[in-house]
């Protein structure tokens, strides 16, 4: 195993390249070395596995050196000479030999969990080429329910088959509390309704006749259920010295420190499944009902708390205008329109995702403000490579 993990190591290519090199020579000369590298690594987990072909570690070490291809391939600024695609399939494949030796590496499942459930779903739906549809929103669910298999088998390793090993516990301890805070998100994530401009902007949820029934796909509930169950158990279990946390203020509390997972994310990711179970509950967003403004509330505590709460020292600048822009939909949903761009005027600035910009500029519409609506319409639309959902932008200039 010596001669294997130099090669890996160096073969790394975590970099910016527009920030690292100033002329193209330099960089392909680097690009070339690393590509190198990275075929010296494979041969040589290759050739462990001709050698071992029942020892479930050398797939997965392979796996984790196509993972981390992934990673540098989908990194801004990082290297493009490979198919993140490929590269993903490739370890999915590799993780999955590793398990089938052996089901209880809970870090196998946990990268398989993530490749199934967030690498391969945003690769198809946001690829190029991608073209959305009913058969493709199918397929990626059904890669994202594989995902979720694998985030449970790793959690059940955990808390079952090495329930008398607490050395091995301790081992796969932080990827025993990601499992808990991926499979969280995974569920959320297959819940496709979770916001639409339209309602409000169209005034959609006015003249609701009191006597109509509001519903809404019971799945749905059910799945960010799932999602607040399993990211108040990664709250529980990241916390020191906390076995129990039964209201929503202890949550709140625990949720602010920093364990495996940062606080900050572990907050904001609460009160975004709140949110998501108050659309859910008031037929997305058609009318408000006391089960669903009581998500809402909660969710609204958890927001303010993530947006006032430090990030850890190694991250102390880290940006957190995705925070203020679940807020800035919250507001909205509550017809606080002032409140909503108030929320957002400290993150305004010339760079900003495009759905950053639509949320803003929804605000500015329902406050009455079309001039700042209208330009930040505008500098969405004129990202060209970032702007997923350009059709959204078009309907926006329409209203």
């Amino acid at each position: 195993m010596d001669l294997v993990l130099p090669p890996l190591k160096l073969s790394e290519t975590y970099v910016n390249l527009r920030q690292s090199f100033r002329d193209d020579s330099t960089k392909d000369k680097f690009l070339k070395q690393q590509s190198q590298y990275r075929k010296a690594t494979e041969i040589l987990r290759t050739r462990c596995i001709e050698l071992e072909p029942q020892n479930p570690t050398y797939y997965s070490n392979l796996g984790y050196s196509h993972y981390q291809f992934v990673r540098e391939l989908r990194l801004p600024g990082g290297r493009r000479d490979g198919n993140p695609k490929v590269e993903a399939e490739t370890a999915i494949q590799l993780f999955k030999k590793a398990l089938e030796i052996n089901p209880h590496r809970i870090n196998d499942n946990h990268r398989l969990g993530l490749l199934l459930t967030e690498t391969l779903p945003k690769l198809n739906l946001f690829g190029k080429r991608s073209v959305i549809s009913k058969e493709l929103i199918e397929s990626v669910n059904e890669k994202v329910i594989e995902g979720i298999s694998a985030f449970k088998s790793g959690i059940e390793s955990y808390e079952v088959y090495f329930s008398a090993q607490p050395n091995k516990q301790k081992q796969y301890h932080k990827d025993y509390i990601k499992c808990y805070y991926d499979i969280a998100r995974a569920y959320s994530d297959l819940i496709r309704n979770d916001w639409d401009e339209s309602i409000f902007l169209l005034g959609l949820d006015t003249n609701i006749d009191v006597e109509d029934r509001v519903s809404f796909i019971p799945i749905d509930l059910e799945h960010v259920d799932l999602a607040i169950q399993n990211l108040t158990k990664c709250i529980q279990i990241d916390a020191s010295n906390v076995t129990q946390v039964t209201d929503i203020e202890g949550i709140r509390s625990f949720g602010l420190q920093n364990g495996t997972m940062e606080g900050v994310f572990k907050l904001y990711s609460l009160g975004k499944y709140y949110f998501l179970k108050y659309w859910i509950l008031s037929g997305y967003g058609q009318r408000s009902n006391s089960e669903g403004d009581e998500c809402r509330g909660k969710a609204e505590q958890l927001l303010l708390t993530a947006l006032i709460t430090d990030w850890p020292e190694n991250k102390k600048n880290a940006d957190k205008t995705f925070i203020a822009e679940r807020l800035c939909r919250l507001y909205i949903s509550k017809k606080e329109y002032e409140k909503a761009v108030e929320i957002m005027k400290p993150f305004i600035r010339k760079r900003m995702d495009y759905y950053v910009r639509y949320s803003l500029a929804e605000a500015f519409m329902l406050a009455g403000k079309y001039d700042e609506a209208n330009q930040q319409i505008k500098l969405a639309l004129e990202d060209d490579k970032g702007n997923k959902e350009k059709w959204l932008g078009h309907f926006l200039e329409s209203v």
